[in-house]
């Protein structure tokens, strides 16, 4: 058997060196993933049941009179369906932005506003454009009939009933996915749709294969 080639000293100005083969520069986690269409991002890493899924959230509590009809047959309780979408900040629709910033300033201004850097709209949105920033969509499925127009909305009635922004990023050096905001309407707040989400983003992370999700 043929022993492998040594490294073959060169000389260069009087003085040897040593040719060594060069190794092709692996590529960083965080800038593939990034690097990555979103229909790959979504093949690759969304869990397969989630776009498809439909998650139900009862309006109201429930009272005698909503889940009994006049003949006294118990009915369903009144609820609305949702469906999750997935976006990038490039392929995010003009009026779901909207809608997720004036659902981050209806519920969270204040808070900001007593924060140590304050509540800036325009760097709000500088920062839901960041080119890497990845948006998980709670959307109000319509009703046969209904139309798809566009028109502007109340926080209160928009069909935007939640959002997750997220990123794959670096913190302290290691590399994360990174969730910059989660909010829901008030209509949807305490029926464990936060939860949700949040599990949707909690698999996404794992099938990335990252150690550590914020």
């Amino acid at each position: 058997m043929r022993p492998d080639k040594p490294c073959t000293p060169r000389k260069m100005n009087g003085a040897f060196t040593t040719k060594r083969p060069r190794r092709a520069k692996k590529p960083c986690l965080v800038e593939t993933i990034n690097s990555l269409s979103l229909d790959e991002f979504i093949n690759r890493y969304v869990p397969p049941n989630v776009l498809g899924h439909t998650i139900r959230v009862q309006c109201s509590p429930k009272t005698d009179a909503q889940v009994t009809n006049a003949v006294g047959k118990v009915e369903d309780e009144p609820h609305e369906e949702y469906s999750v979408e997935i976006h990038t900040s490039s392929t995010l629709p003009k009026h779901y932005f909207d809608a997720c910033f004036a659902l981050i300033k209806f519920t969270s201004a204040e808070a900001y506003k007593n924060s140590r850097n304050g509540w800036s709209p325009a760097k709000k949105k500088v920062e839901m454009k960041l080119v890497d920033m990845r948006y998980m969509l709670l959307l109000r499925k319509k009703n046969e009939g209904q139309t798809s127009e566009v028109q502007e909305q109340s926080v209160e009635d928009s069909d935007l009933g939640g959002m997750l922004s997220f990123m794959t990023t670096y913190e302290d050096g290691l590399p994360v996915l990174y969730c910059y905001e989660i909010h829901l309407t008030p209509r949807l707040q305490h029926k464990g749709v936060g939860k949700q989400l949040m599990r949707i983003y909690e698999d996404i992370g794992q099938n990335i294969g990252l150690e550590r999700q914020c």
